[in-house]
């Protein structure tokens, strides 16, 4: 079983257990999308209801780490066939009892004896969480030093420093200034399956789960990338470089700066792209990378494809932005806000290209032609 399965029955796990908090639950919803949909749902749905018997039943549930007790739990039921003598499974006529717990026993058995029951429990946990329209700096016990973007968080083992290897789950957007070890690797796990490793580095991290892409921006020093089933088959990343990987086998040319491409390919069935980064200049004329604005709290972007940018202006201004036009979400824009309102950003862009755009009552804004 590979990373992201393991990723996604931990999560799994935590929602049913009420564990999950919001960058978890949105995680989950994205690689929910990405599976057999029908029949990940349907165990869910099963595994809630025993949660909910198992609940009522037995005090041991309300214990801190209930995911762990949950799965314990499960597993010995699997062993002894007892699970299913007060639950009945839905939709019999796609699933039979016997094919979901085959793949349900073998999530748990795995979590269980392998490398998944430590990021289960949460008291092995070390978690650091930055809010919406928050950012955060620390250190991490090694002192490498990591600022953290808005809805992001990072979580490593107590025993991050005794490990043979620094490992790090990041679900977000990062910097990192790593304190370089090579008898202890520093590595990042990512929601794409796709890990980082530093060889002596400063670099940045994008890998939001609600994207359809991630990136990683390499400053100076380097990093190893690789799609974490296959760690032996790695892409060198050098200075001034971004590594983009899209979720999807399609050009992943389309969203980049052509002029930039060093190179691309296939990773794991899905696209990636090497581009050389570039800089733009502030309004008050100082040089800055677009990939690291965000430290200074500046939203910048280099020929950015519309449809990209109103992502990020999602995050940025915490507010849900739909193009609904797909010529104006072709468009490509370079700039750099600071202190605008997501409006007088809107505007700006309008005098570069024609556009409409209308907020709802909810705060929802919609781009048209």
């Amino acid at each position: 079983m590979n990373q992201k399965d393991t990723h996604i029955w931990e999560l799994i796990a935590k929602k049913i257990c009420g564990e999950a908090d919001e960058n978890e639950l949105t995680s989950l919803d994205v690689l929910l999308d990405s599976e057999n949909k029908l029949h990940t749902l349907h165990i869910l749905s099963v595994l809630e209801k025993y949660w909910k018997n198992l609940n009522e039943t037995n005090d041991e549930a309300g214990m801190e780490n209930k995911s762990v007790v949950f799965l314990k739990k499960v597993s010995r039921e699997i062993h002894s066939g007892n699970l299913f003598e007060h639950i009945q499974p839905i939709h019999k006529s796609f699933f039979t009892v016997s094919r979901v717990w085959k793949v349900a026993a073998a999530v748990i058995i795995f979590i269980g004896i392998g490398f998944g029951i430590k990021y289960l429990n949460k008291s092995e946990l070390t978690k650091i969480v930055s809010g919406a329209n928050t950012r955060k700096m620390l250190a991490l016990p090694d002192g490498t030093k990591v600022w953290l973007n808005s809805g992001s968080s990072i979580s490593y083992s107590k025993k991050y420093l005794q490990s043979e290897s620094r490992e790090i789950n990041l679900i977000g957007e990062a910097y990192f200034e790593v304190k370089h070890n090579a008898k202890h690797p520093f590595i990042i796990h990512t929601p794409y399956s796709i890990d980082i490793e530093d060889l002596g580095t400063t670099f940045n991290v994008k890998a939001y789960p609600s994207d359809s892409s991630m990136e990683t921006t390499l400053l100076k020093g380097a990093v190893e990338i690789y799609v974490a089933k296959t760690p032996n088959q790695k892409l060198l990343l050098q200075p001034k470089q971004k590594f983009v990987y899209k979720k999807s086998s399609n050009n992943i040319k389309d969203m980049l700066s052509l002029n930039a491409v060093v190179s691309s390919g296939s990773l794991d069935d899905n696209s990636f792209a090497v581009v050389n980064i570039g800089q733009i200049k502030d309004k008050k004329g100082d040089s800055l990378v677009s990939e690291t604005a965000w430290m200074q709290n500046q939203l910048a972007f280099i020929a950015e494809p519309f449809s990209q940018l109103a992502t990020r202006m999602s995050k940025w201004y915490n507010i849900k932005i739909n193009i609904e036009d797909s010529a104006v979400a072709s468009y490509r824009f370079s700039g750099v806000f600071e202190g605008e309102t997501v409006t007088q950003a809107l505007n700006e862009l309008q005098l570069i290209r024609a556009f409409k755009y209308k907020t709802h009552n909810e705060g929802n804004i919609i781009i048209t032609r």
